[in-house]
């Protein structure tokens, strides 16, 4: 069994340790060196004015739920603007914290571990953040979760019957995707 303690959550980490022990040093240069352009990019495309940010949020908050109940109507976007104005901007916090794991892994990759040192660090990175985030960073983000949660539990109070059938519609395509998954093992 090639699963780590935790369940399937870890059940990925060893395949991922095996093909990060086979990384070079050559590759870790050029890792290193797409992440800072990658990190560049993204920090620009984030939005420069607090203003941008928030708005750039409410269109992904409202396209990820369209993507489960079909077009809102202008009286649910606003309350979805609303309620994503008033969520504090964890954006420099966020990329805080990219950062350093992404600095945990390359470091990580140059120490070039053992198989089970680099499933520990992988471990600690991918599965055990509340172990290495900043504490305010997690704080912000349980805030930002439960602000989350109260806004689709008023934006639920809205849904028609036809936004609710696409809900539905939605989890029965997952149903039916683990049950072949299942059925597949």
């Amino acid at each position: 069994d090639r699963r780590v303690p935790g369940g399937d959550r870890g059940a990925m980490l060893p395949d991922m340790a095996d093909f990060l022990l086979q990384v070079t040093p050559e590759q870790v240069s050029y890792l290193e060196r797409r992440i800072d352009r990658d990190n560049e990019k993204l920090f620009a495309e984030a939005g420069a004015t607090p203003m941008e940010r928030a708005q750039r949020r409410g269109r992904r908050f409202v396209e990820a739920i369209e993507g489960w109940t079909g077009p809102l109507t202008p009286a649910q976007r606003e309350l979805v603007a609303d309620r994503v104005r008033a969520m504090p901007d964890i954006t420099d916090d966020w990329f805080a914290d990219r950062q350093a794991r992404q600095a945990e892994m390359v470091r990580l990759l140059r120490a070039r571990p053992g198989r089970e040192a680099m499933l520990a660090g992988l471990r600690r990175l991918v599965l055990e953040t509340d172990s290495w985030r900043r504490p305010g960073y997690l704080a912000k983000l349980r805030q930002r979760d439960e602000q989350s949660f109260a806004m689709m539990a008023a934006l639920d109070a809205t849904f028609d019957a036809k936004q609710r059938e696409s809900i539905q519609r939605r989890i029965g395509g997952y149903a039916a995707d683990v049950a072949w998954l299942m059925a597949q093992r």
